[in-house]
C-alpha cells in the first residue's frame, strides 16, 4: 500500500507543479474545449428518477452519473467494472466471469445483486430468470453515460429495482469505430457506431464485439474462450421511437461444469405526444425474448409489455408523474441444479431437474408521483406504485422525499424509498422440503437515506448516510429467512477541478452489515460474510498539454469476514488526434502492481463459499477514429 500512495503522490506533485505558469491564450481556449467534452462536474443531468432530465443533485433519491468519456479515460472496460466506482457498490466477477455487484454491503446471488439494469431504458435481461449479468458487460465504447439509483426505485420501475438501478444510456451521435488488445490475456474487442439523418428522422447503430483466449477467466481456467457481441439501433421520427438491442454471450472455461450461454434481444417501441399544454404523454411496448444455460441453469422465455406515461405540469406548484404498465411475463421452459447440502464432499454438479414449463405470470402495475414545492428551494416528493401478480399477491410501494436548496452551494435532502421483488422462477417452482410449509412472500427492501450536497464553481462534495431493512428473504422452495437482514453506513464523495489540467474524484464508504444468512460461532454478529466494511476510489484525470490525458484509478477493497482486501491501480494514456484528425491512441496497465484479486460468492441454499481469483497484471491498447 505504501507503494501504491507513493505513485499517487506523484502523480498530483506533477500535475500542480504544471499550474506555475498560466498556459498562452491559444492553448488555454484548446484546453476549455476538452474541458467541455468531459465531465460537468456540478451539472450533471439525469431523467432516470423522474423520467424528465434534472440536475442529479435535485431530484428525489441518491443519483450518481458516469460519462463515457472519463471511463473510457481511466481505461474502464465494461459497465460492470465501471459501478465499481459509485460510493457504497462493489463490482465481482463470479468462476464464469459473470459480472454482478454488492450494494451497500448485503450481496445477492441472482440478478446481478438484485439491482435493476436497463440499456436505454429498455429491460434487455428477465429478471425473473435470476441472470442478468450479460447486460453489465457492454463495452464502455458504447456507452455516452451511466445513470445509477443508489437504493431503491420500486416506485417508478416496478420489481427488481431492489438494491439499486443502473441504465446504461448508449452513444448514438457521430461514427466511430475501435478496436483494442490485452495481454497477456489474449483479448481483442472493437466496434463500430454510425449515425446520420434522413428526410427528418435519425438512425443509428452501434455493435460492439468480444473475445479471449487463454486466460479470459478465472486464474484456475487457463484456457477460457469468452465471446459476446452486443448491438443496438434505434429509429426516431419526430414523437416516435423504434429500438432493438440484444446481447450474445459464449464462455466455455475448458472445464466441465464451467459453461454459460445467454442470448437475448428486445423490441421497443415509444411514441410521445403533447395532449395539451403541459401535458405529456407516451406510449410504449417491448417484446423481449432470452434464452440462457449454464451448468446450474436452463431458461427460456418471453415478455410482453405494454404502458403509457404522462407528465403534468399544468399546476403552480405541482408537477405530477403517473403511469400504467401490464406485463405477460412467460416461461417456456425452466431447469435447475440445487445447490448441494452444506458439507457435501466435492464431486460433479447435481442433474438439472424440470422446474417449471409454459408458465405465465401477468402483472399490473399503476404508479403516481408528485413534486410539490412547498417553497421556492423546498420540494416534496410523494410517490407509491400498486402491483398486483395474478401467481402471487398485491403489493403498494410507497416513496416519500424532501429537497431542501438551503442556498446556491447547499443542499439537504432526505428519502424514504422501498424496493421489492417478487420470487425468481426457481424460488418458485423449486419443490419445497420434505414436511416444510412453503412461504412465497414479496422480498422487500426499506432504505431511508439523508444527503447532504455542497456545489460550487468547479466542485461538489456530498455525503449521505443509509440505513437499509431487507424483509422476506426468499430461498428456494418458498423458504423465508427470518428475522430481517439490515445495512447502515455512510458514503462520501468528492469532485473537483483543479484548474484546466486536473480533476479528482474521489469517494469512500462504510458499511455495518447483519445478514441471517450467515450463520456460525466464528460470526456471532451475522455480518455478511463477502462484503467488505471499506471501500474507496480515487481517480485523476491530467492534461498537461492539449491533446493528451493521463488517467489514474486507484479502487480499494477492505477486508472481508471470509477474504482479504486488495488495492488495484490503473493507468491510462490517451493521445488525441495522432497524427490524423480524430484518430486516438490509449494504452494502460490494469492491475499495475499485480495484486491478488480474490471475490467471494455465496451459494443460494448453504452458508459455503466460493473464491475466484482472476489473472493479475495486464498492458492494452486501443486505437478508435471518429468523425
Amino acid at each position: 500500500m505504501k507503494r501504491i500512495t507513493i505513485t499517487f503522490l506523484a502523480i498530483l506533485l506533477t500535475a500542480f507543479a504544471a499550474f506555475a505558469d498560466d498556459p498562452p491564450p491559444q492553448q488555454a481556449r484548446a484546453e476549455d474545449k476538452e474541458l467541455a467534452d468531459l465531465l460537468s462536474i456540478v451539472q450533471q443531468e439525469t431523467e432516470v428518477a423522474t423520467k424528465t432530465m434534472m440536475n442529479s443533485d435535485y431530484v428525489p433519491g441518491i443519483v450518481t452519473v458516469l460519462e463515457g468519456d472519463e471511463l473510457e479515460a481511466l481505461g474502464i472496460i465494461t459497465a460492470g467494472e465501471a459501478l465499481g466506482l459509485v460510493p457504497g457498490m462493489f463490482s465481482v466477477k463470479d468462476r464464469l466471469s459473470n459480472q454482478a455487484v454488492i450494494s451497500r454491503g448485503l450481496d445477492f446471488p441472482f440478478n446481478a445483486g438484485n439491482i435493476l439494469i436497463l440499456i436505454n431504458s429498455i429491460p434487455l435481461t428477465r429478471p425473473d430468470a435470476g441472470i442478468t449479468t450479460s447486460a453489465l458487460q457492454i463495452p464502455v465504447e458504447q456507452i455516452e453515460r451511466i445513470e445509477v439509483i443508489r437504493g431503491p426505485g420500486s416506485v417508478v420501475y416496478g420489481d427488481f429495482a431492489f438494491m439499486g438501478l443502473v441504465n446504461i444510456v448508449t452513444r448514438k451521435e457521430g461514427s466511430r469505430g475501435f478496436v483494442r488488445l490485452d495481454s497477456p490475456h489474449r483479448s481483442r474487442s472493437e466496434g463500430v457506431r454510425t449515425a446520420f439523418d434522413a428526410g427528418g428522422s435519425t438512425f443509428t447503430g452501434n455493435v460492439s464485439r468480444y473475445d479471449t483466449g487463454n486466460l479470459g477467466g478465472p486464474a484456475t481456467i487457463h484456457s477460457a474462450n469468452d465471446g459476446r457481441w452486443y448491438g443496438v439501433a434505434t429509429y426516431d421520427r419526430g414523437g416516435f421511437s423504434l429500438a432493438a438491442e440484444t446481447a450474445h454471450r459464449d464462455y466455455d472455461g475448458g472445464n466441465p461444469g464451467a459453461q454459460f450461454a445467454e442470448s437475448s434481444w428486445v423490441l421497443d417501441a415509444k411514441y410521445t405526444h403533447s395532449l395539451a399544454a403541459k401535458l405529456d404523454g407516451t406510449l410504449h411496448a417491448s417484446y423481449l425474448r432470452n434464452e440462457l444455460a449454464d451448468v446450474t441453469t436452463t431458461f427460456s422465455g418471453h415478455l410482453l409489455r405494454m404502458g403509457a406515461d404522462v407528465i403534468w405540469n399544468g399546476m403552480r406548484r405541482n408537477s405530477f408523474l403517473g403511469g400504467v404498465d401490464y406485463t405477460i411475463s412467460t416461461t417456456d421452459d425452466a431447469r435447475f441444479a440445487p445447490a448441494p447440502a452444506p458439507g457435501a464432499p466435492p464431486g460433479p454438479p447435481p442433474a438439472q431437474i424440470l422446474l417449471a414449463h409454459g408458465k405465465e405470470r401477468r402483472i399490473t402495475g399503476v404508479y403516481l408521483q408528485d413534486r410539490i414545492d412547498l417553497r421556492t428551494n423546498l420540494s416534496l416528493t410523494l410517490g407509491g406504485r400498486y402491483d398486483a401478480y395474478s401467481d402471487l399477491d398485491s403489493r403498494f410501494t410507497p416513496r416519500v422525499s424532501l429537497a431542501w436548496r438551503l442556498s446556491d452551494r447547499h443542499i439537504l435532502k432526505a428519502q424514504y424509498a422501498e424496493g421489492f421483488r417478487p420470487p425468481t422462477f426457481f424460488e418458485l417452482y423449486t419443490p419445497p422440503a420434505r414436511g416444510s410449509v412453503p412461504r412465497y412472500y414479496f422480498e422487500s427492501n426499506a432504505t431511508t437515506e439523508l444527503n447532504y450536497v455542497y456545489r460550487a464553481a468547479g466542485h461538489v462534495g456530498r455525503v449521505t448516510l443509509f440505513r437499509a431493512i431487507i424483509s422476506n428473504l426468499i430461498r428456494p422452495g418458498g423458504v423465508i429467512t427470518d428475522p430481517n437482514a439490515k445495512a447502515e453506513g455512510v458514503e462520501v464523495e468528492w469532485s473537483q477541478q483543479v484548474g484546466v489540467p486536473l480533476k479528482v474524484d474521489a469517494n469512500v464508504s462504510y458499511t455495518e452489515t447483519e445478514d441471517p444468512r450467515a450463520v456460525g460461532p466464528a460470526f456471532p454478529r451475522n455480518p455478511n460474510l463477502i462484503a467488505p466494511k471499506w471501500l474507496g476510489n480515487l481517480s485523476l484525470l491530467y492534461r498537461p498539454i492539449s491533446g493528451l490525458i493521463i488517467g489514474s484509478h486507484l479502487s480499494h477493497v477492505g477486508e472481508r469476514p471470509r477474504g482479504n482486501g486488495f488495492d488495484l491501480v490503473d493507468f491510462t494514456i490517451t493521445k488525441q488526434d495522432a497524427g490524423i484528425r480524430g484518430l486516438d491512441v490509449r494504452v494502460g496497465m490494469k492491475n499495475a502492481f499485480d495484486q491478488s484479486v480474490r471475490y467471494l460468492f455465496v451459494r443460494p441454499n448453504n452458508n459455503q463459499t466460493d473464491t475466484t481469483v482472476f489473472p493479475g497484471r495486464s498492458v492494452w491498447v486501443q486505437l478508435s477514429w471518429k468523425r
